[in-house]
């Protein structure tokens, strides 16, 4: 399954994606770690009907997956790929379920978020979206896997390839969102990434 899902066949590509995520939804999420760089790929695949399901596959096991809380670190990234698509379907289905995703997580934290959740902001338009604020339980992931997610971040956003350095910049413009005033913590590395990502020769990169 791995092999084919690099398949040249764009429907062949989709379909060992969705086979994939059967067997490890209802088999071990062992498979998840040596799937993870063909996974990548397929995100951002030139195909839209694979980014598709490869993003329909990443949200059910963020949502339905009985070992997710290990992998949230490794998913997350992958479901956010998808909400920075270009193609405005796939960007909203992404979107539409890491809301879910992160509606779940608060329920399941209820009385962990209790505080939080008392006390939230206000919403307010999400920059640069069509989206609403994230939702507290997103918020809440983002800021407990945003150490580990980092430096896979500031590694590619220094990439040989340009498409890397496209996508790793988008991902972290869009958790820092995600992370608000929490993001002080991680300061330092952050401005690092975004002063390489500035002087980056591709427009899209800098900007």
């Amino acid at each position: 399954l791995l092999q084919s899902m690099a398949h040249q066949h764009s429907k062949v590509r989709s379909a060992c994606v969705k086979a994939f995520g059967a067997v490890v939804q209802y088999g071990s999420a062992t498979p998840i770690n040596d799937a993870l760089p063909v996974l990548a790929q397929r995100s951002c695949d030139p195909t839209p009907s694979v980014r598709m399901c490869t993003v329909n596959v990443i949200g059910q096991w963020l949502l339905d997956l009985p070992d997710r809380y290990s992998y949230h670190h490794k998913l997350i990234p992958l479901l956010i790929t998808g909400i920075n698509d270009e193609v405005l379907d796939i960007k909203t289905i992404a979107w539409q379920i890491w809301e879910k995703v992160g509606l779940k997580y608060a329920e399941e934290n209820e009385q962990d978020l209790k505080d939080k959740m008392d006390f939230a902001k206000p919403q307010n338009s999400f920059p640069d979206s069509q989206f609403d604020r994230p939702n507290l339980g997103c918020r809440v992931l983002i800021y407990r896997n945003f150490s580990k997610i980092l430096p896979a971040i500031l590694r590619d956003i220094t990439d040989w390839t340009v498409n890397s350095r496209i996508k790793s910049s988008q991902l972290l413009h869009t958790l820092l969102y995600h992370m608000e005033d929490h993001v002080t913590h991680h300061i330092q590395a952050v401005l690092g990434g975004l002063y390489r990502a500035c002087q980056d020769e591709e427009k899209i990169v800098s900007e």
